[in-house]
Protein backbone atom coordinates (compact mmCIF):
# COMPACT_ATOMS: atom_id res chain seq x y z
CA UNK A 1 0.00 0.00 0.00
CA UNK A 2 0.93 3.43 -0.56
CA UNK A 3 0.04 6.55 0.33
CA UNK A 4 0.62 10.54 0.12
CA UNK A 5 -1.71 13.67 0.78
CA UNK A 6 -3.18 15.92 -1.00
CA UNK A 7 -3.40 19.58 -0.10
CA UNK A 8 -6.25 21.85 -1.66
CA UNK A 9 -7.93 25.05 -0.27
CA UNK A 10 -11.30 27.39 -1.48
CA UNK A 11 -10.44 31.10 -0.98
CA UNK A 12 -13.14 34.04 -0.41
CA UNK A 13 -14.51 36.50 1.48
CA UNK A 14 -17.16 33.70 2.56
CA UNK A 15 -14.84 31.32 4.11
CA UNK A 16 -12.52 34.07 5.70
CA UNK A 17 -13.66 33.21 8.72
CA UNK A 18 -11.90 29.68 8.35
CA UNK A 19 -15.70 27.99 8.14
CA UNK A 20 -17.66 26.58 5.06
CA UNK A 21 -21.34 25.69 3.87
CA UNK A 22 -21.41 22.08 4.58
CA UNK A 23 -23.87 22.14 1.17
CA UNK A 24 -21.08 23.66 -0.75
CA UNK A 25 -18.03 21.23 0.85
CA UNK A 26 -19.66 17.79 1.14
CA UNK A 27 -19.84 17.35 -2.61
CA UNK A 28 -17.10 19.28 -3.82
CA UNK A 29 -15.18 16.26 -1.11
CA UNK A 30 -16.93 13.60 -2.42
CA UNK A 31 -16.11 14.82 -6.46
CA UNK A 32 -12.57 14.36 -5.31
CA UNK A 33 -12.87 11.12 -3.76
CA UNK A 34 -15.00 9.83 -7.06
CA UNK A 35 -12.97 11.09 -9.22
CA UNK A 36 -9.62 9.60 -8.21
CA UNK A 37 -11.58 6.46 -7.82
CA UNK A 38 -13.26 7.03 -11.59
CA UNK A 39 -9.56 7.22 -12.58
CA UNK A 40 -7.81 4.74 -11.30
CA UNK A 41 -10.66 2.63 -12.43
CA UNK A 42 -10.63 3.64 -15.85
CA UNK A 43 -6.75 3.55 -16.17
CA UNK A 44 -6.01 0.88 -13.99
CA UNK A 45 -8.97 -2.07 -13.84
CA UNK A 46 -10.85 -3.05 -10.28
CA UNK A 47 -7.38 -4.92 -9.46
CA UNK A 48 -6.18 -1.41 -8.25
CA UNK A 49 -8.32 -0.12 -5.26
CA UNK A 50 -8.20 3.97 -4.09
CA UNK A 51 -9.12 5.14 -0.35
CA UNK A 52 -9.90 9.16 -0.35
CA UNK A 53 -9.93 10.33 3.48
CA UNK A 54 -10.00 13.81 5.22
CA UNK A 55 -7.54 14.90 7.32
CA UNK A 56 -8.84 16.43 11.27
CA UNK A 57 -6.83 19.17 10.88
CA UNK A 58 -8.87 22.22 9.14
CA UNK A 59 -7.20 25.28 9.16
CA UNK A 60 -8.78 28.58 7.87
CA UNK A 61 -9.62 28.13 4.12
CA UNK A 62 -8.00 25.66 3.61
CA UNK A 63 -7.92 21.63 4.35
CA UNK A 64 -5.90 18.31 3.77
CA UNK A 65 -7.11 15.34 2.16
CA UNK A 66 -4.79 12.44 2.68
CA UNK A 67 -5.25 9.41 -0.79
CA UNK A 68 -4.39 6.05 0.20
CA UNK A 69 -3.96 3.57 -2.90
CA UNK A 70 -4.46 -0.04 -1.95
CA UNK A 71 -1.80 -2.04 -4.10
CA UNK A 72 -2.68 -5.35 -3.49
CA UNK A 73 -2.92 -5.78 -7.36
CA UNK A 74 -0.54 -7.81 -9.78
CA UNK A 75 2.90 -6.69 -10.89
CA UNK A 76 1.77 -5.88 -14.37
CA UNK A 77 -1.02 -3.24 -13.24
CA UNK A 78 2.11 -2.00 -10.56
CA UNK A 79 4.42 -1.43 -13.80
CA UNK A 80 1.96 0.64 -15.64
CA UNK A 81 1.94 3.28 -12.48
CA UNK A 82 5.55 3.70 -12.22
CA UNK A 83 7.02 0.41 -11.10
CA UNK A 84 7.35 1.50 -7.80
CA UNK A 85 4.41 0.65 -4.90
CA UNK A 86 5.89 3.61 -3.05
CA UNK A 87 5.50 6.11 -5.54
CA UNK A 88 2.04 4.81 -7.53
CA UNK A 89 -0.35 6.95 -4.89
CA UNK A 90 1.71 9.93 -6.26
CA UNK A 91 1.55 9.12 -10.10
CA UNK A 92 -2.10 9.18 -10.00
CA UNK A 93 -2.69 12.58 -8.40
CA UNK A 94 -0.12 14.01 -10.64
CA UNK A 95 -1.58 12.35 -13.64
CA UNK A 96 -5.04 14.24 -12.15
CA UNK A 97 -3.45 17.42 -11.37
CA UNK A 98 -3.89 17.24 -7.71
CA UNK A 99 -0.05 17.79 -6.54
CA UNK A 100 1.91 20.63 -7.13
CA UNK A 101 4.81 19.08 -8.86
CA UNK A 102 4.92 21.48 -11.99
CA UNK A 103 3.15 18.52 -14.28
CA UNK A 104 0.69 19.43 -16.69
CA UNK A 105 -2.80 17.37 -15.16
CA UNK A 106 -6.27 16.97 -15.93
CA UNK A 107 -7.31 19.29 -14.04
CA UNK A 108 -4.50 22.39 -15.68
CA UNK A 109 -5.40 20.76 -18.84
CA UNK A 110 -9.15 21.41 -18.72
CA UNK A 111 -7.92 24.96 -17.55
CA UNK A 112 -5.20 25.44 -20.43
CA UNK A 113 -8.04 23.75 -23.06
CA UNK A 114 -10.31 26.47 -22.00
CA UNK A 115 -13.05 25.18 -24.20
CA UNK A 116 -11.01 25.28 -27.72
CA UNK A 117 -10.98 23.24 -30.71
CA UNK A 118 -7.85 20.61 -30.90
CA UNK A 119 -5.46 21.90 -33.72
CA UNK A 120 -3.57 18.16 -33.84
CA UNK A 121 -2.89 15.68 -31.17
CA UNK A 122 0.90 14.14 -31.91
CA UNK A 123 1.98 10.78 -30.34
CA UNK A 124 5.87 10.94 -29.21
CA UNK A 125 8.26 8.58 -28.85
CA UNK A 126 8.32 8.93 -25.12
CA UNK A 127 4.73 7.86 -25.05
CA UNK A 128 3.56 11.22 -24.09
CA UNK A 129 1.03 12.94 -26.01
CA UNK A 130 2.03 16.81 -27.85
CA UNK A 131 -1.36 18.72 -28.08
CA UNK A 132 -1.79 21.94 -30.62
CA UNK A 133 -4.63 24.54 -29.88
CA UNK A 134 -4.04 27.68 -32.04
CA UNK A 135 -0.11 28.52 -31.81
CA UNK A 136 0.18 27.20 -28.62
CA UNK A 137 1.32 23.40 -27.35
CA UNK A 138 1.48 21.28 -24.30
CA UNK A 139 2.97 18.23 -24.18
CA UNK A 140 0.69 15.53 -21.75
CA UNK A 141 0.91 11.74 -20.44
CA UNK A 142 -1.13 9.89 -22.74
CA UNK A 143 -3.32 9.27 -19.54
CA UNK A 144 -4.18 12.78 -19.41
CA UNK A 145 -5.65 12.85 -22.45
CA UNK A 146 -6.85 9.81 -21.70
CA UNK A 147 -8.90 10.40 -18.94
CA UNK A 148 -9.72 14.52 -20.22
CA UNK A 149 -11.99 12.31 -22.66
CA UNK A 150 -13.50 10.26 -20.20
CA UNK A 151 -17.55 12.21 -19.32
CA UNK A 152 -17.03 10.68 -15.45
CA UNK A 153 -13.87 12.20 -14.62
CA UNK A 154 -15.02 15.38 -16.49
CA UNK A 155 -18.05 15.27 -14.27
CA UNK A 156 -16.50 15.17 -11.26
CA UNK A 157 -13.43 17.36 -12.16
CA UNK A 158 -16.29 19.86 -12.46
CA UNK A 159 -17.98 18.95 -9.23
CA UNK A 160 -14.47 19.86 -7.68
CA UNK A 161 -14.43 23.68 -8.69
CA UNK A 162 -19.18 23.97 -8.15
CA UNK A 163 -18.34 25.66 -5.22
CA UNK A 164 -17.24 28.44 -7.16
CA UNK A 165 -20.35 29.03 -7.93
CA UNK A 166 -21.42 30.20 -4.62
CA UNK A 167 -20.87 34.35 -4.00
CA UNK A 168 -18.31 34.68 -1.95
CA UNK A 169 -15.66 31.68 -2.81
CA UNK A 170 -13.62 33.06 -5.94
CA UNK A 171 -10.27 30.47 -5.73
CA UNK A 172 -9.54 26.69 -5.82
CA UNK A 173 -6.21 26.24 -5.15
CA UNK A 174 -3.80 23.13 -5.51
CA UNK A 175 -1.42 23.87 -2.71
CA UNK A 176 2.49 22.73 -2.25
CA UNK A 177 4.82 25.51 -2.71
CA UNK A 178 5.95 27.56 -5.78
CA UNK A 179 3.83 25.22 -8.13
CA UNK A 180 0.41 25.61 -6.46
CA UNK A 181 -2.56 25.94 -8.84
CA UNK A 182 -5.30 28.21 -8.44
CA UNK A 183 -8.45 28.15 -10.33
CA UNK A 184 -10.64 31.20 -10.31
CA UNK A 185 -14.58 32.08 -11.15
CA UNK A 186 -13.53 32.46 -14.84
CA UNK A 187 -11.87 29.25 -15.50
CA UNK A 188 -15.43 27.83 -14.27
CA UNK A 189 -17.06 27.82 -17.19
CA UNK A 190 -14.62 25.63 -19.03
CA UNK A 191 -14.81 22.77 -16.35
CA UNK A 192 -18.52 22.29 -17.61
CA UNK A 193 -18.56 18.94 -19.33
CA UNK A 194 -19.12 18.89 -22.67
CA UNK A 195 -22.36 16.63 -24.07
CA UNK A 196 -20.89 12.99 -24.62
CA UNK A 197 -20.89 11.77 -27.96
CA UNK A 198 -24.11 9.24 -29.05
CA UNK A 199 -23.31 5.87 -29.47
CA UNK A 200 -25.62 4.02 -31.99
CA UNK A 201 -26.60 0.96 -30.94
CA UNK A 202 -29.39 -0.42 -33.01
CA UNK A 203 -30.30 0.93 -36.76
CA UNK A 204 -33.07 -0.75 -38.22
CA UNK A 205 -35.60 -0.67 -41.36
CA UNK A 206 -38.80 -2.38 -41.11
CA UNK A 207 -42.47 -2.40 -41.77
CA UNK A 208 -44.72 -1.42 -39.15
CA UNK A 209 -48.38 -1.06 -38.58
CA UNK A 210 -49.65 2.11 -35.80
CA UNK A 211 -52.96 3.21 -35.00
CA UNK A 212 -52.95 7.32 -34.88
CA UNK A 213 -52.76 8.64 -31.28
CA UNK A 214 -52.35 12.18 -32.08
CA UNK A 215 -50.86 14.30 -35.18
CA UNK A 216 -48.73 17.37 -35.54
CA UNK A 217 -47.88 19.65 -38.43
CA UNK A 218 -45.38 21.84 -36.60
CA UNK A 219 -41.60 21.77 -38.29
CA UNK A 220 -40.66 18.16 -37.43
CA UNK A 221 -44.17 16.42 -37.73
CA UNK A 222 -43.70 14.25 -34.48
CA UNK A 223 -46.87 12.49 -34.39
CA UNK A 224 -47.98 9.94 -31.45
CA UNK A 225 -48.39 6.06 -32.56
CA UNK A 226 -49.53 3.25 -31.14
CA UNK A 227 -48.26 -0.23 -32.20
CA UNK A 228 -51.23 -1.61 -29.91
CA UNK A 229 -48.41 -1.73 -26.61
CA UNK A 230 -46.07 1.15 -26.58
CA UNK A 231 -46.74 5.16 -27.81
CA UNK A 232 -44.24 6.38 -29.10
CA UNK A 233 -43.02 10.05 -31.31
CA UNK A 234 -42.14 9.49 -34.98
CA UNK A 235 -40.92 11.68 -37.14
CA UNK A 236 -43.55 11.60 -40.40
CA UNK A 237 -40.77 12.55 -43.47
CA UNK A 238 -43.00 10.94 -46.31
CA UNK A 239 -44.34 14.11 -47.84
CA UNK A 240 -46.34 12.88 -50.17
CA UNK A 241 -48.33 12.06 -47.55
CA UNK A 242 -48.47 14.78 -45.57
CA UNK A 243 -49.57 16.93 -48.42
CA UNK A 244 -52.55 14.67 -48.69
CA UNK A 245 -53.42 14.88 -45.42
CA UNK A 246 -52.98 18.71 -45.38
CA UNK A 247 -55.23 19.08 -48.13
CA UNK A 248 -57.53 16.83 -46.37
CA UNK A 249 -57.28 13.76 -49.24
CA UNK A 250 -56.89 11.84 -46.55
CA UNK A 251 -59.21 11.32 -43.55
CA UNK A 252 -58.60 9.56 -40.35
CA UNK A 253 -60.96 7.73 -38.01
CA UNK A 254 -60.82 6.22 -34.49
CA UNK A 255 -58.97 2.95 -35.09
CA UNK A 256 -57.75 3.34 -37.77
CA UNK A 257 -54.10 2.27 -38.83
CA UNK A 258 -51.22 2.97 -41.02
CA UNK A 259 -49.15 0.63 -42.44
CA UNK A 260 -45.56 2.07 -42.82
CA UNK A 261 -41.49 2.04 -43.73
CA UNK A 262 -40.14 2.72 -40.22
CA UNK A 263 -36.78 3.63 -39.29
CA UNK A 264 -35.54 2.74 -35.60
CA UNK A 265 -32.24 4.34 -34.33
CA UNK A 266 -31.77 3.56 -30.47
CA UNK A 267 -28.78 5.86 -29.00
CA UNK A 268 -26.64 5.19 -25.53
CA UNK A 269 -26.56 8.62 -24.32
CA UNK A 270 -24.91 10.29 -20.97
CA UNK A 271 -28.41 9.70 -19.95
CA UNK A 272 -29.35 6.52 -20.60
CA UNK A 273 -30.93 5.07 -23.90
CA UNK A 274 -32.82 7.46 -26.42
CA UNK A 275 -34.82 5.80 -29.05
CA UNK A 276 -35.86 7.46 -32.79
CA UNK A 277 -38.10 6.45 -35.00
CA UNK A 278 -38.33 8.12 -38.45
CA UNK A 279 -41.82 6.99 -40.97
CA UNK A 280 -40.16 6.83 -43.74
CA UNK A 281 -43.10 5.89 -46.22
CA UNK A 282 -46.93 5.44 -45.34
CA UNK A 283 -47.85 2.37 -47.66
CA UNK A 284 -51.30 2.00 -46.57
CA UNK A 285 -53.76 3.68 -45.07
CA UNK A 286 -56.15 0.82 -43.18
CA UNK A 287 -59.67 1.78 -42.27
CA UNK A 288 -60.95 0.34 -39.23
CA UNK A 289 -63.88 -2.35 -40.01
CA UNK A 290 -67.06 -0.37 -39.03
CA UNK A 291 -69.11 -3.01 -39.30
CA UNK A 292 -69.31 -6.92 -39.17
CA UNK A 293 -68.13 -8.83 -42.34
CA UNK A 294 -71.18 -10.98 -43.73
CA UNK A 295 -70.17 -14.60 -42.98
CA UNK A 296 -70.02 -16.20 -46.06
CA UNK A 297 -68.40 -19.49 -47.13
CA UNK A 298 -65.18 -19.57 -49.13
CA UNK A 299 -65.83 -21.15 -52.35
Amino acid sequence: MSSTSIRIAYEGDAIDNGTMDVRDLAPALLAIGHLCERSNEALYGESSQVVVRVAADFKKGSFVINLLLDHNIQQQVMDLLCGNAVQSALNLIEILGLSASGTVGVLKFIKWVAGRKFKSVTELADGNVKIEIQSESVTINKNVLNLFLNTTVRNEAYNILKPLEREGISAFKVLGGENEETYSNEDLKNFIPPESDKILLIDDKRQQAFTIVSLSFREENKWRLSDGQNTINARIVDEEFISKVSQHDLEFGSGDSLLCDVHVEQWQTAKGLQTEYTIEKVNKLIKAARQIALPLEKP
